[in-house]
């Protein structure tokens, strides 16, 4: 079952705070937001303003559609960030995965 827009925006919203190791207040403080605002936004009660949207996309290092649409994967999630990266960043990301590949008795199975 889909979920409303303004759910997807809560779970996002949500995603994005647990990437950083923040909490609710910290963005209100840092982005001067209404903590009651935020409240509703992540209650999926509210849908913010597009300004609201491109300052949390700035804030969070992503672009306004990781915060408005429904991520099918973190396949998506990682071509997306990919996709951004110039020449040198894919090429580390590549090496990177293949050491990961590679390697033993690790729990990466």
């Amino acid at each position: 079952m889909a979920l409303g827009n303004k759910q997807v925006m809560a779970r996002n919203i949500q995603k994005y705070l647990d990437k950083l190791g923040i909490d609710r207040k910290k963005l209100c403080d840092d982005l001067g937001l209404k903590y009651t605002t935020v409240a509703e936004w992540l209650q999926g009660g509210a849908y913010p303003r597009i300004d609201k949207i491109e300052l949390m996309a700035n804030y969070f290092g992503c672009s306004k559609a990781d915060l408005v649409e429904e991520s099918s994967s973190d396949l998506d999630d990682l071509t997306r960030m990919y996709n951004t990266m110039n020449d040198q960043q894919k090429q580390r990301v590549l090496e990177y995965a293949r050491l990961i590949r590679n390697l033993k008795g690790g729990d990466d199975s």
